[in-house]
C-alpha cells in the first residue's frame, strides 16, 4: 500500500491546509486526516469566536497559529512551538455552538497536559471566568526554575484507586512533603524523582486536619526546598509560581496571585490563589520569584481550575515543628 499517497488523497479530500508540506510531516500530524466526528467537546459559542479564542490563547502561551477552513462550517487550527504541536479542530454544531476536538503532541508523545489545559481554557471562556496561560520558561525566574529538581511524583492505591499527587524533598536525606487528604491509610508510595528515579516512600506523619503529610523514602534525595528561605506572607497582587506533577507531568510550572484575605476552614488558615491547578498538583509547592517558600497547594474549587488555596508556609512550620 502507498501510504504516502493515501494520506495525500484524504488530505485533499478534506481540503487539508498541510498538503503543501513535506511526506515526514504529514504523517506526523496526519491526525489532520480524521474526518469530523462527535468527538470532542461541545461549546454554546460560534465557531468564529471559538477560533478567536483559541488564537488569542496560543498567541499568549507563544504558540504559531495556523488556520484553515475545511468547508463550510468547519475549521482547522495547528499551534506550534518548538516540537509542540496541537491540532484544533472545530465542527459548527448550530449557529451559536461548536464541536471542538484537540489533539496535543510533545514530539512523538501524547501531550495530555496542553491539551486539557487549552479544553480548560475554553471552559472557563465560556463562562466568563479568567484564566492565565502556561507559563512558559523564560517568563519563570531562575531562583524558581532551580528548584524544579526538588519536586517529585507521588502515586498510591486508596480503596482500589489510583491516586497521584505532588510533593517536595526539604532534607536530602530522604523526607517529602505533601498533603494528607488523598490519603486514608497507610499505603505503599511510589515516590518518582525528577531524575527518573522511583523509590518506595511510607508516611510517617499524617494530619488531616492541617492537611499535610511527611513522607520518609529510602534514598537519597538530589535537591532539596531550603525550609530556612521562606516567607510568611506574600505582597498584594505579587506573583506567585508554583511546581507541581499535575496530570503526571513533572516539573510543571505556573505562576498565580493571592485573591483575598485567608480564609478559615476548621480553623486552618487558607490562602486563596488565582492559579492553574490541575488534578494531581496538591502537595506542590508554591514560592516567590526569589525561590522563598511561601505555600503548598491544598486544591482548587470544584469545577474551576484556576481557582484554588494554599496552606501558608506558618502552618507548614507548626506541622514540621511538632514532635
Amino acid at each position: 500500500m502507498n501510504t504516502g499517497f493515501d494520506c495525500l488523497v484524504a488530505m485533499n479530500k478534506v481540503n487539508c491546509l498541510f498538503c503543501s508540506l513535506s511526506h515526514a510531516f504529514i504523517m506526523t500530524v496526519s491526525l489532520c486526516t480524521a474526518a469530523f466526528g462527535t468527538d470532542g467537546r461541545l461549546y454554546p459559542l460560534p465557531i468564529s469566536e471559538v477560533t478567536s479564542a483559541v488564537s488569542n490563547w496560543s498567541n499568549k502561551g507563544g504558540y504559531e497559529i495556523s488556520k484553515t477552513s475545511a468547508q463550510a462550517g468547519e475549521a482547522q487550527l495547528l499551534a506550534t512551538k518548538n516540537d509542540e504541536v496541537c491540532q484544533v479542530r472545530l465542527q459548527s454544531h448550530s449557529v451559536l455552538a461548536t464541536r471542538v476536538t484537540i489533539d496535543c503532541n510533545q514530539g512523538d508523545v501524547t501531550d495530555v497536559l496542553t491539551r486539557e489545559k487549552l479544553y480548560t481554557f475554553l471552559d472557563h471562556y465560556e463562562k466568563g471566568l479568567s484564566w492565565q496561560t502556561p507559563t512558559s520558561e523564560s517568563q519563570t525566574p531562575p531562583a524558581v526554575l532551580n528548584l524544579i529538581e526538588t519536586v517529585v511524583c507521588i502515586r498510591c492505591k486508596v480503596g482500589g484507586r489510583s491516586l497521584q499527587f505532588t510533593g517536595f524533598a526539604i532534607d536530602g536525606s530522604g523526607l517529602i512533603l505533601s498533603t494528607a487528604h488523598d490519603v486514608k491509610a497507610q499505603p505503599q508510595l511510589q515516590v518518582l524523582l525528577n531524575n527518573g528515579t522511583e523509590l518506595e516512600g511510607r508516611i510517617i506523619k499524617l494530619d488531616h486536619h492541617r492537611d499535610l503529610a511527611l513522607i520518609s523514602v529510602n534514598g537519597r534525595l538530589p535537591a532539596v526546598v531550603d525550609l530556612t528561605r521562606n516567607r510568611i506572607k506574600p505582597d498584594d497582587g505579587e506573583l506567585l509560581y508554583s511546581v507541581g506533577c499535575p496530570l503526571n507531568v513533572m516539573g510543571v510550572v505556573n505562576q498565580g496571585h493571592l485573591t483575598g484575605r485567608p480564609r478559615l476552614l476548621s480553623g486552618v488558615p487558607l490562602w486563596q490563589v488565582d492559579m492553574s491547578i490541575q488534578h494531581g498538583s496538591s502537595g506542590s509547592p508554591v514560592f516567590d520569584a526569589n525561590g522563598n517558600l511561601v505555600a503548598v497547594i491544598k486544591g482548587r474549587l470544584r469545577g474551576t481550575s484556576s481557582l484554588g488555596f494554599l496552606i501558608p508556609f506558618e502552618i507548614v512550620a507548626e506541622f514540621l515543628g511538632e514532635e
